[in-house]
């Protein structure tokens, strides 16, 4: 793996360019001893990404790389590769020289069970607990991790650290004399392959003989708790601080916003945007929608593209 205090050059970002087949131009002077940098950091000699929108922003960089799908007109102080859409070529070229890679190390610390299922190339990091598990290749779970059993997790998935996944929900009644009786929970979770999990997330494990399902490509930020038996779409992404109550469903493609809360057994249909600090107590069935407020409210429909990081 790479680091960001590396140097680096044009020349060597335009063969990356070419080995991902991405369409480009150059304009200006090949230039060197560039580092990765953002634009609300900027320093001397970096290599940035702006949007055509926010060009102007971009005034103060001297001898720089800028990754833009602006008209570009003075090339005298920086160096500009011209691209479709400078925030993708950006990740893409981030995601090749600085994402950790694998060989299948398991940390001496980590603590597993024996009839663990582990694949030959999975990291395991330092004090992880590993319970009787699935886990596939090129998955990375980076320390101090906890995998219960009956749990299955799928290529290439990343966990943070401090997160714990197939912990015990909640579920419970009031017996006849008020005490509480608390039903054991024995089901298990799936995540599927190329999903990120944030550092100290919790995702409990079904309640019966159901799964918790985490489908493929779907991102959950730092802090999030995930109820038992929810089942969480393809392509979805929980900000910070997102709960998920037992049983619910998250449509495919939808964006949960920070601090945000769903109720148990609510469903959610494909494509919707649920806004920072929403409480959804009610299933929404229709798809490309805004909801926000407590209790959420449709706001107006979803107009552009959604993005882990927002584009301003």
């Amino acid at each position: 793996m790479q680091t960001c205090s590396e140097k680096y050059s044009v020349m060597q970002i335009t063969d990356l360019l070419n080995e991902l087949q991405i369409h480009y131009e150059l304009v200006g002077d090949v230039r060197s001893d560039l580092s990765f940098s953002s634009i609300k950091n900027p320093v001397h000699k970096g290599i940035y990404f702006i949007e055509e929108e926010y060009f102007e922003n971009g005034k103060c960089l001297k001898d720089s790389l800028i990754i833009t799908n602006a008209q570009v007109k003075n090339t005298k102080s920086n160096a500009y590769i011209l691209v479709d859409n400078p925030q993708l070529v950006f990740y893409l070229i981030c995601r090749r020289l600085f994402k950790k890679k694998t060989k299948g190390e398991i940390h001496p610390t980590a603590i597993l069970n024996k009839k663990a299922c582990i694949a030959k190339n999975v990291y395991i990091g330092p004090y992880c607990v590993i319970g009787s598990c699935e886990i596939q290749e090129k998955s990375m779970l980076y320390g101090h991790i906890t995998i219960s059993d009956k749990v299955k997790i799928g290529k290439n998935v990343e966990v943070d650290f401090y997160s714990h996944i197939g912990s015990a929900g909640l579920a419970w009644v009031w017996g006849d004399k008020g005490e509480r009786i608390i039903q054991p929970q024995i089901g298990g979770v799936i995540i599927d392959e190329n999903c990120f999990i944030g550092s100290g997330v919790g995702i409990a494990r079904g309640s019966v003989n159901e799964n918790t399902i985490i489908e493929r490509e779907t991102a959950i930020a730092q802090g999030s708790k995930i109820g038992h038996g929810t089942v969480i779409k393809e392509k979805c992404h929980l900000g910070n601080n997102v709960t998920l109550a037992g049983n619910c469903t998250i449509g495919e493609s939808s964006f949960i916003g920070s601090g945000s809360v769903i109720s148990s057994q609510v469903f959610i249909g494909a494509n919707n945007v649920i806004g920072a600090g929403a409480v959804v107590t009610k299933s929404f069935y229709e798809t490309g929608y805004v909801l926000a407020g407590v209790p959420a409210k449709v706001i107006k429909k979803v107009e552009k593209k959604l993005r882990g990081v927002p584009r301003s």
